[in-house]
């Protein structure tokens, strides 16, 4: 996707209707679980969320995600935090 917007129509023109808003992963796999949406999601998602009622399809031509720390206040403990993910460095899955 590389920073692209995707329309929301269909390829053969038809308009894709955005789901309902949800707040957390549950709720989202919820949904997900009896077909009222369908969603993408990076694939280490399925090690975290595997449920029995939810099919995870691998997509081969996505380009990887890039991922960021992000927080509202700074104290010891984020930035103790932040630090070691800096020295770690880039995960590759």
């Amino acid at each position: 996707m590389g920073g692209r917007l995707r329309s929301a129509a269909h390829p053969r023109g038809h308009r894709i209707v955005r789901g309902p808003l949800v707040t957390h992963m549950e709720e989202l796999l919820s949904l997900v679980s009896v077909g009222e949406v369908v969603n993408c999601l990076p694939a280490h998602s399925a090690r975290y969320w595997n449920r029995p009622d939810v099919a995870w399809l691998p997509f081969d031509d996505f380009e990887p995600l890039t991922y960021g720390l992000v927080w509202r206040t700074e104290t010891p403990a984020i930035r103790a935090l932040a630090r070691t993910v800096r020295d770690l460095g880039p995960l590759h899955l």
